[in-house]
């Protein structure tokens, strides 16, 4: 989350401050979070017999990802480009017709993907719109296409339906017909942002994705990467680019056989940030076309190490791995490339008797021994990572699995930014709170473990459970065939000096002024004993426009110059957002005051940083 900044002006050696002291997230109060609760409905967990397979091949490998114009059309595609008009936001490409011609394989062969696999499938496509939706239809026999156009009505209904909903989208259909049946699919994602084309193949160890946001009133965008078995990075946002169009920098790994990316955006007025890409890439190599269970990954890279000694710590990473299990397939429910290739496989064998795995909790008994299961999980992970331990909040977790079933009833955009916030909020959580997440999963299967994995292979799920300032977790887990999983993150208040939090804010400015290919900002010695002072004001809780003047004063007597100054409050300070007029001065010379309160009736303390600068 971020703030909204206001700039105030101190012209010449007059006083005066202006700044916003008003919050931007305003959470529910705990009398309306029980409102919220009683009032939710019953989770309504529909069997959608999803399917996950240890391991599946793509038969296509393509090396570009991005929105390319499919360039050839086969008959079944033809039906589909006679039914898009220009100018209606459909626009067929070449990873929405790969996506559609492999998820058709996999129902065919195995039954509706689950949503580790499914978008694997797209993101080694070459799509990378974060929400990939399909319709699909089967039969007993093997399809031609000219059978698909005695449907062809059918299919313009579902082909209306997506143009109705007004949004730009990739689209692409496929029939995989076998003699045991035929598939026939219709994929359509919604380009939440416009990414250039690039080549999934990187050179070197640096990926660059680059586009333009399609968010209206987009104010905020950010980007993570996975490393290694559970390595994250945060993604450097070009300073120099300004939105909607962006420009991020990550930092990939050249062992991984494939890396995930995920850009996210948020509009600046609304709590919420949400997916806005996400990408595989490799690093001198195309990225993997198998996707593998992190059981067989683990198999596999025992079996590659055998003839060579591994380390403690590669050993004990295999553990983790080894730890998590895949379903077996089953079939599919039914609802349609001319492809007829069968699935690749490759030969699997028994896993080395020196890798040991992590041993496992009983699963599933309870929703009071699921919420432990899953602490206990996380915890085994965060201790290879020499991470402290996270505790579970039980009553907060009672709050959040009620209120994760409206959230998931809830269509309203503003319904669903109240909900996510009465659960961040953490009225029963028994801490000091600055800051919170929250991560969803919906699976079939009630497995801890399978729903840690799927929020462990995105980067962003990474940087949830496995940050080092998490500090308890609560937990909402509807239970059935499909199980829904809501996990919301509280990191409770530091003891930590002044100068450290003031070192940060610092370090942050100099980070962003570095990008612009600016010098650092330089701190005025002459204030630094002010600055720890207006700190101590602003932790006692003191009036912040009267705090914020009074550093100012101070400066402009202590420089006998114009001052200008600004404030914010923020949750985290690797969270404060700085005006691009202070950070592109050439020459920045400024104090940093930083205090943390909290207000009666709210339930975060917050940190608040005055800055003032010369003129």
């Amino acid at each position: 989350m971020n703030t909204r900044i206001t700039i105030g002006f101190l012209l010449a050696l007059s006083l005066g401050c202006g700044g916003s002291a008003e919050r931007q997230i305003q959470f529910p109060s705990a009398q309306r979070v029980q409102q919220l609760a009683q009032s939710a409905p019953a989770p309504n967990l529909e069997d959608t017999k999803l399917v996950l397979v240890d391991e599946w091949a793509l038969i296509q490998s393509p090396q570009v990802a991005g929105g390319v114009p499919l360039r050839t059309t086969n008959p079944v595609e033809s039906i589909l480009g006679g039914m898009i008009r220009a100018g209606d936001g459909l626009e067929m490409t070449e990873a929405a017709a790969c996506t559609a011609n492999e998820i058709a394989r996999y129902i065919q062969e195995n039954g509706k993907p689950a949503g580790a696999i499914e978008t694997f499938i797209a993101r080694r496509c070459g799509l990378v719109h974060p929400s990939v939706q399909f319709t699909y239809r089967t039969s007993d026999r093997r399809l031609e296409p000219k059978d698909i156009r005695q449907i062809q009505s059918d299919i313009q209904a579902d082909v209306d339906s997506i143009r109705a909903l007004g949004r730009p989208f990739e689209v692409g259909m496929a029939l995989y017909a076998t003699d045991k049946g035929s598939v026939l699919s219709l994929i359509y994602s919604e380009k939440e942002v416009e990414v250039e084309p690039f080549n999934m193949q990187i050179q070197g160890t640096q990926a660059v994705i680059q586009g333009t946001s399609n968010m209206p009133n987009v104010g905020y965008m950010w980007a993570s990467v996975n490393q290694g078995t559970h390595g994250y990075e945060t993604c450097e946002l070009d300073a120099r680019v300004e939105l909607p169009k962006f420009r991020v920098v990550c930092n990939i790994l050249v062992d991984d056989p494939y890396t995930s990316i995920a850009i996210y955006q948020k509009e600046r007025d609304r709590f919420l940030g949400y997916p806005a890409a996400s990408v595989i890439v490799a690093s001198g190599k195309q990225p993997t076309n198998v996707y593998r269970t992190p059981r067989i990954r683990a198999e596999l890279m025992a079996r590659a190490d055998e003839e060579n000694p591994v380390s403690e710590v590669e050993v004990a990473e295999a553990n983790m791995e080894a730890g998590v299990k895949g379903t077996e397939p089953s079939a599919g429910d039914s609802a349609p490339v001319d492809a007829t290739a069968e699935a690749a496989t490759e030969p699997k064998a028994e896993m080395p008797k020196r890798v040991e795995v992590i041993p496992q909790p009983k699963i599933g008994r309870s929703p009071a021994t699921y919420h432990q299961d899953i602490v206990t999980l996380v915890n085994a992970i965060r201790e290879r990572q020499k991470l402290a331990p996270i505790g579970l909040e039980k009553a907060q977790s009672d709050t959040v699995a009620k209120l994760a079933a409206a959230l998931l009833a809830s269509e309203n955009p503003k319904e669903q930014d109240e909900i996510s916030l009465a659960i961040m909020a953490g009225w029963d959580v028994g801490g000091r709170i600055v800051n919170g997440t929250m991560q969803t999963s919906y699976l079939p299967s009630t497995d801890p473990v399978a729903h840690l994995d799927l929020i462990l292979d995105s980067p962003q799920g990474r940087a949830f459970l496995l940050d080092p300032q998490l500090s308890t977790v609560a937990i909402g887990a509807n239970l059935g065939s499909t199980t829904q999983l809501v996990m919301a993150g509280y990191h409770f208040a530091p003891e930590e000096s002044i100068q450290r939090r003031t070192g940060q804010v610092l370090r942050k400015i100099n980070a962003a002024r570095k990008g612009l290919g600016l010098p650092a900002a330089k701190e005025s010695k002459k204030m630094r004993g002010v600055a720890v002072a207006i700190s101590d004001r602003l932790n006692r809780g003191e009036d912040m426009d009267d705090t914020a003047n009074a550093m100012m004063a101070t400066m402009v007597k202590k420089h006998n110059r114009g001052v200008r100054g600004y404030w914010q409050r923020v949750a985290s300070l690797d969270e404060i957002q700085l005006p691009r007029a202070v950070l592109a001065k050439k020459s920045l010379t400024l104090s940093v005051a930083v205090g943390l309160a909290q207000d009666e009736g709210f339930p975060w303390s917050e940190y608040i940083v005055v800055i003032s600068y010369l003129d």
